[in-house]
C-alpha cells in the first residue's frame, strides 16, 4: 500500500474593502478564474441586487473562499460572481436596475453617487476564508 501524503490545510479569516479587492485584482494578487474558470453570468438586475445589498446596508449572508497560491498571490474558489459584480459597478459598467429599497437610485452608476455613498460603498468590508498550506 502506497502512503500518500496530504497536506494540511488551515483557514484563515481575512476581511479587505471592496477598494481594497478592486486593487488587488488589478495588480493580479488576487485572480479570479484560476482553476475552474466560469464565465460571469450574473446580469445587471443580479448584480444591482449585490451593491444595494451593500448600500443598505445588509449581509450577504456568505462569504468568499480564497486560497493562497504563495505568500503574496491569492485565487478564489467560490465568490467570483459576487466579487466581480462589486468591480463591475465601481469601474462604472452598469447602472443600478430594479433595485427594490433604493428605488431612486435606480439608472445611477457609480460615478453618479454623491462621494459621501461613494465611500460608504468603497470601504465595505469583504469576509473571506483564506485556505493556507501549513508551512
Amino acid at each position: 500500500m502506497q502512503d500518500l501524503k496530504v497536506e494540511k490545510i488551515i483557514p484563515y479569516n481575512i476581511y479587505f474593502s471592496i477598494s481594497e479587492c478592486k486593487q488587488l485584482i488589478d495588480e493580479s494578487y488576487l485572480v479570479i478564474d484560476r482553476g475552474l474558470p466560469r464565465e460571469y453570468y450574473y446580469d445587471d438586475i443580479k448584480a444591482s441586487e449585490i451593491v444595494e445589498s451593500i448600500l443598505l446596508p445588509r449581509v450577504l449572508g456568505e462569504v468568499i473562499y480564497l486560497h493562497e497560491e504563495d505568500s503574496v498571490y491569492y485565487s478564489s474558489i467560490d465568490g467570483k460572481q459576487r466579487i466581480l459584480s462589486m468591480i463591475r459597478f465601481i469601474n462604472n459598467e452598469f447602472p443600478l436596475t430594479e433595485l427594490k429599497k433604493l428605488k431612486e437610485l435606480n439608472g445611477k452608476y457609480f460615478r453618479d453617487l454623491d462621494s459621501q455613498l461613494q465611500r460608504k460603498y468603497e470601504k465595505w468590508g469583504i469576509w473571506a476564508i483564506l485556505l493556507k498550506k501549513e508551512s
